[in-house]
């Protein structure tokens, strides 16, 4: 949800022409398991919002962190308000899902990892809709919940996930 909403964001319109580019970079950066190397990497590839404060001294940003919190706290924060996010729907999902089967094809992907790549395309561009159009937040997490939490059963999801832990590198199966 939030990396659809960043690709959104990026864009220069809410047209689908400027949006598809930026969904694609989503595609592949989670399809491919990249990962940040550091905050500001973070926040590049999107994982983070831009307005995150950075602070590189471990031993104050507890105390960073908590003085950040009773600063807005004094002044009376309320989370603001979620515009929707605009989505692109089948059409756009028909792109990934070949991005997907090229990359099987040419073999940088397992079966495995196009059917993961699938549900995603699946989610961030908003499911079963016809074409573009927008959305809210708990629309696409709901689209999350359905389509991942049914991963955590999956003997070859665990065995990513104790490779990862083990090795620091997305395991190919």
């Amino acid at each position: 949800m939030r990396l659809a909403r960043w690709a959104a964001n990026q864009a220069l319109t809410p047209t689908p022409g400027d949006i598809l580019p930026y969904l694609k970079h989503v595609f592949t950066t989670v399809g491919m398991a990249k990962v940040a190397g550091s905050a500001f990497e973070g926040i590049e590839l999107g994982f983070l919002p831009a307005r995150t404060q950075v602070n590189l001294n471990g031993d104050r940003r507890l105390y960073a962190a908590k003085q950040e919190v009773l600063c807005l706290a004094h002044l009376g924060y309320v989370p603001p308000a979620r515009d929707p996010i605009p989505v692109l729907g089948a059409p756009a999902r028909a792109v990934l899902e070949h991005m997907a089967f090229v990359m099987e094809a040419g073999h940088y992907a397992s079966p495995f990892d196009r059917s993961l790549a699938n549900r995603l395309a699946y989610v961030i561009t908003g499911g079963d809709l016809d074409g573009p159009t927008t959305v809210d937040d708990d629309y696409l997490l709901r689209l999350e919940r359905e389509h991942f939490l049914p991963l955590i059963d999956e003997p070859k999801t665990k065995d990513r996930i104790l490779h990862m832990l083990k090795t620091k590198k997305p395991l190919r199966n």
